[in-house]
């Protein structure tokens, strides 16, 4: 069964038992995410480690695009957010890639599992 990484997972996938690699998935969102992470470094050498972290993962994972499926979804666990009394605004991210998860029927891996609570009833998010 795929599976689909939140991002918190991959910056610390310590452990976590999921299928093998062939059989995991991220969102081009967390492509975004670790590459503002390189930018953000503190320092050169965290900068070097960030970055080879990130071209590890874009040669290890399947990349699922934000399309217009996965936009449709976006529109469905923002609601779910807003309805529950909470501002979908800054967690865009982390609900574009439930959204990704919701649109594709995979489950979800995160460690937020806080942000993404409200969701359990439209995604199936595991909490590692």
């Amino acid at each position: 069964m795929k599976v689909l990484l939140d991002t918190s997972v991959v910056i610390d996938p310590s452990g976590i038992a999921w299928p093998d690699a062939a059989d995991v998935a991220i969102s081009t969102i967390t492509i975004g995410e670790l590459g503002f992470g390189i930018v953000k470094a503190p320092d050169d050498m965290e900068r070097v480690k960030r970055t080879i972290h990130l071209q590890r993962v874009r040669t290890v994972f399947e990349e699922l695009p934000v399309d217009g499926a996965v936009a449709e979804a976006y529109v469905a666990v923002a609601t779910a957010l807003h309805v529950d009394g909470r501002s979908p605004r800054p967690r865009a991210f982390d609900l574009l890639i439930a959204a990704t998860a919701m649109a594709h029927d995979l489950p979800l891996y995160t460690r937020d599992f806080g942000d993404m609570a409200t969701l359990r009833h439209l995604v199936d998010i595991r909490t590692c």
